[in-house]
């Protein structure tokens, strides 16, 4: 059997394989994450026993979301695993985006995830030209807005809006916006 050695000095390339050796096996090279992934956009919905120890996946790289099967070992070795233990039976929500301020509850920040996808969405759908615009999301029916502008984001009452543009481009109910409705309003 024929072996290569692949020991090389710091701060210098590694020698190539000899053809023997690279036909036989293929290297991979990945980036190691410093920040969580999210994993989903939801929370997961999981049924917790009283007195058992669960590895909560903090890196978002796991592929048994939301608990860890040790991925972050290659993907993402600056990020552990949230060790817990329930202290009774219960179904909880443990979050999936891992934004989380309570990990590793969900705290209802995977909607700042899906504002800010749907926000760079649009951003990057919309013809750029030189009026400003800004940008309102519905939230849940509540009667407050995000505006989201090209530098700023801030929080303002309803107003008036000229141009009406659907998110979710629903023809069963006749092109009006439904939740994730986004508004664009040109001053």
């Amino acid at each position: 059997m024929n072996t290569a050695r692949l020991i090389y000095v710091a701060g210098t390339r590694p020698p190539p394989l000899p053809s023997s050796v690279s036909s036989s096996f293929s290297v991979q090279r990945s980036l190691q994450s410093t920040q969580p992934v999210p994993a989903a956009r939801l929370p997961y919905r999981v049924k917790l026993s009283a007195g058992k120890r669960y590895a909560w996946c903090a890196c978002g790289h796991s592929k048994r979301q939301p608990f860890c099967d040790g991925a972050h070992r290659s993907k993402a070795p600056n990020i552990s695993p949230l060790l817990f233990t329930s202290d009774k039976d219960k179904a909880v929500m443990l979050c999936a985006c891992k934004q989380t301020k309570s990990s590793p509850y969900c705290d209802g920040s995977h909607f700042k995830v899906i504002i800010r996808d749907a926000v760079n969405l649009v951003l990057q759908n919309i013809k750029k030209d030189n009026k400003f615009k800004m940008f309102f999301l519905f939230l849940l029916g509540t009667k407050r807005r995000l505006i989201f502008t090209r530098k700023a984001e801030y929080e303002e009452d309803l107003c008036k809006c000229t141009i009406q543009i659907c998110y979710m481009n629903n023809k069963k109910t006749g092109g009006q916006c439904v939740w994730g409705g986004l508004y664009v309003c040109d001053y």
